[in-house]
């Protein structure tokens, strides 16, 4: 990827202003989690190959492992939650990262 040149003159900028962003993401899940009483999902360490190394768990960026996105992704409802729930989630969702339904409609 061609990264231009503004960016790459100034990533000390761009680095602070994507970690700032992903800061923001982290305190949005931990607030949804927190107001709709999600349970803390604790993950397992899996093998990876035959080697059997294994992965560490999930760090705080890693989001698609946050328990809202986790809920929201099970399709086996492992995690159920009465439907209100679920759609406090996604409203909220909405309500913080408005560009979501513009990525969910052109999916």
């Amino acid at each position: 990827m061609r990264i231009p040149a503004l960016i790459e003159q100034q990533k000390h900028i761009f680095g602070t202003y994507t970690a700032m962003a992903l800061k923001n993401i982290q305190t949005v899940l931990d607030h949804i989690q927190k107001v709709t009483n999600l349970p803390n999902i604790v993950y397992e360490e899996k093998k990876v190959d035959e080697n059997e190394k294994k992965t560490k768990n999930p760090g705080p960026e890693d989001f698609w492992a946050h328990s809202v996105i986790v809920h929201l992704q099970d399709k086996t409802k492992l995690y159920r939650l009465p439907p209100e729930k679920t759609c406090l989630i996604i409203e909220k969702l909405l309500r913080n990262f408005p560009f979501l339904k513009i990525m969910a409609e052109g999916q």
